[in-house]
């Protein structure tokens, strides 16, 4: 294939073909790359991406008509971003279903760690780009991120790495991304939620279950906010129930110890639970809040 993406690319076409036939339709979702902003992983021209994206596309799609089509996955920085900018304006639009991101929010060492209250700001800036091109309306799916790379954030302690999980998924969905995945299960230097090692659940990986148990069913009423350092999601299921869930981001952790505000409530709600899975009700109207989000119900 040639640098304006003519030639016969036989290559590729025959490698998408051998891998789509030999998953037979256990493979339903195809990123075309990972990370091309990056010259370690990708080093040709537009053009040429958009080429392979065609092609692929119309080979999978002849061979599997539900398959769906996700863009390369950049980053949400500025110059993450541009790749998928650049990719769009070269014609890569019509060979999408899904546009995908890879939402690392990072922090650095020693005194910065990552903060997931720049997660929205980011998101609106990146559908801002693919406004731009016509591209707003395709699903938005993070499909890699995580508290990022532990020697580089620092992010250590045990129940700052439970909060950052909670704030992420919360903020994904307050943001209308249809999809997040982890980065990684079992990987110690990466948003570990499991230890190898011990071959128990981590406390990132309990607040992960948490957090499942708080809103699957649930119904967001509105996008989550932020008051100050005080952050804010409402939720509702059937028969009358409601919950609130509060963070502060104020707030931190330290060796097994958290600090926390007394936050007023409305005298209906009766109880909390926090990332631990503990349930205590509420007494006075006054609920501790921390950075680690707690789920407050009326029932």
């Amino acid at each position: 294939m040639n640098a304006d993406g003519s030639g016969a690319n036989q290559h590729w076409k025959d490698f998408v073909t051998a891998i789509v036939k030999h998953s037979a339709g256990k493979i339903q979702y195809w990123e075309m790359w990972n990370e091309p902003q990056n010259s370690f992983f990708w080093n040709g021209t537009f053009p040429q991406m958009v080429r392979m994206t065609r092609d692929a596309w119309e080979i999978i799609k002849s061979i599997d008509a539900n398959a769906a089509i996700l863009s390369p996955g950049t980053g949400l920085e500025r110059g993450a971003a541009r790749f998928t900018s650049n990719y769009l304006a070269a014609g890569a639009g019509p060979f999408l279903d899904i546009i995908a991101f890879h939402g690392y929010i990072q922090g650095s060492c020693p005194n910065t760690p990552p903060d997931t209250s720049a997660l929205g700001p980011k998101i609106s800036d990146f559908r801002a780009m693919l406004l731009s091109h016509g591209a707003d309306g395709k699903p938005l799916w993070d499909t890699e991120a995580s508290r990022g790379r532990t020697r580089e954030t620092c992010l250590t302690d045990p129940d700052l790495q439970a909060a950052f999980v909670a704030q992420a998924h919360l903020l994904h969905w307050s943001n209308q991304i249809a999809r997040f995945y982890w980065y990684q299960w079992d990987n110690p230097s990466w948003g570990a939620l499991w230890s190898r090692s011990t071959g128990t659940i981590l406390p990132a990986g309990i607040a992960y279950q948490q957090l499942y148990q708080w809103l699957v069913g649930a119904s967001l009423v509105a996008p989550c906010t932020a008051s100050g350092t005080l952050w804010s999601c409402s939720f509702t299921r059937p028969a009358g129930y409601r919950s609130l869930v509060l963070w502060d981001t104020s707030q931190s952790c330290n060796n097994g110890s958290c600090s926390a505000v007394n936050v007023p409530v409305d005298a209906s709600y009766t109880r909390y639970r926090d990332l631990a899975g503990k349930v205590t009700p509420i007494s006075g109207q006054i609920v501790p809040v921390g950075t680690k989000p707690i789920l407050i119900e009326n029932q």
